[in-house]
């Protein structure tokens, strides 16, 4: 029988430039122009964040850091009651005039805001830093996984599946995510000791100047250790995600791209941050009418009292309840927009670390660790799909859980 879509007569064999002529036939489409193309990968990582799931998983994170940053009020005799005041302030004065001073200058305040927080509360914020991040690895591993498997492999991995292996993984996502932070702090402190202990003391001080080639190469040192960690952190977690990584070769690979393609690495950046920006902005303009067109629909056939209680000013009573609770129902959009931007980021450096290692190792995006008989392997097509989609008990069978 001849195969299908080949000419009458042809028992499998297609005539000499068939296919030629069948694709200079019809019309050309888009992927025609950009299958071999990295770039136009970087769009699914809007549409892979957007997944409700995910936008959920990044709205509990976000909580979970909130109620990090307002524990210091549990702790006012060590200054914690006005360092969260501060932090409100600043970010009040950040976000409150967005409407007026446009989306960029909204922008510039989230890069502001937090300098100047350190500025003024160090202690405080290197302290709540050091426990938001693993944190923010642990719930971002969760959103990277899924991703992982989502833009790979084309399988949609239920969450506890991911916890699973996020919990298992737990060491490595916290190591590669401070590890950097930890080694950069240690060289700071070995130049604080050795400034103290040669440089402090009449004619010691000598000898610590003759020495100080090795005070300039440790300086060196943890500034390159912290230029690659703000050009590649965001790649750290879904080194882990990915490729099943210890946090050692998580941090030499998000590294080892930084230094072999900036260039890439920046533009493929720009591309996801206009994205993802445009997107931002949409859904908070939209998230703004829904909830004008809300307040002001309700207030059509009440008075003064209800528009005051649905502002969230209501003076006494009932009316300072009800407003206070309509506060938080209205608050929950813009938590929404806000949890979209958390995943967002994670997987748009999912994405963004799959096509750098494409580009990079020469390794197909299609390529992740998933759960095989002995207990993992790197697979593509459709034997990852198969092995994703495997039962539990052989999930067991082979050590792993996730």
């Amino acid at each position: 029988m001849a195969q299908q879509g080949l000419p009458p007569g042809n028992l499998g064999v297609s005539p000499v430039g068939y296919w030629r002529r069948e694709h200079l036939s019809r019309p050309a489409r888009l992927a025609d122009f950009t299958d071999d193309l990295l770039w136009p990968r970087l769009l699914r990582a809007v549409p892979l964040a957007l997944r409700p799931v995910r936008v959920l998983i990044a709205f509990l994170l976000l909580l979970a850091i909130a109620l990090i940053w307002r524990s210091p009020t549990l702790c006012p005799s060590f200054g914690g009651v006005v360092f969260t005041e501060d932090v409100a302030r600043l970010w009040g004065e950040a976000l409150g005039g967005a409407p007026e001073r446009g989306w960029f200058a909204a922008t510039v305040g989230l890069f502001s805001v937090p300098i100047e927080i350190v500025k003024i509360h160090p202690g405080w914020s290197a302290g709540l830093t050091l426990v938001s991040l693993p944190v923010l690895a642990l719930g971002g591993g969760v959103i990277s996984r899924m991703v992982a498997c989502e833009f790979a492999q084309s399988v949609m991995i239920p969450w506890p599946r991911a916890a699973a292996f996020v919990v298992n993984r737990w060491s490595s996502l916290i190591g590669a995510v401070l590890g950097p932070l930890l080694i950069a702090g240690l060289g700071v402190a070995c130049l604080a000791v050795a400034g103290w202990a040669l440089l402090n003391w009449p004619w010691v001080n000598v000898a610590g100047a003759l020495a100080y080639p090795l005070f300039l190469c440790t300086g060196l040192v943890v500034t390159l250790l912290m230029t690659g960690y703000v050009l590649g952190g965001a790649m750290l977690v879904p080194a882990v995600a990915c490729e099943n990584t210890d946090s050692i070769d998580a941090m030499q690979r998000a590294y080892a791209y930084v230094v072999a393609s900036p260039l890439r690495l920046a533009v493929y950046v720009v591309i996801l941050a206009t994205h993802g920006t445009v997107v931002w902005g949409v859904l908070s303009l939209l998230t703004a009418l829904a909830v004008g067109v809300s307040a002001w629909g309700v207030q059509l056939f009440t008075g003064s009292d209800v528009a005051a209680l649905v502002s969230g000013s209501g003076s006494e009573g009932s009316w300072r309840v009800a407003g206070r609770v309509i506060s938080f129902w209205t608050a929950i959009p813009a938590g929404l927009v806000s949890a979209f931007v958390l995943s967002f980021f994670f997987s748009g450096s999912t994405v963004l670390y799959l096509l750098l290692r494409r580009f990079n190792d020469g390794q197909d995006p299609a390529e992740i660790w998933v759960a095989g008989p002995q207990g993992g392997v790197m697979s593509g097509g459709s034997t990852a799909a198969n092995t994703l989609s495997e039962t539990p008990a052989a999930r067991a069978a082979a050590g792993d859980d996730e």
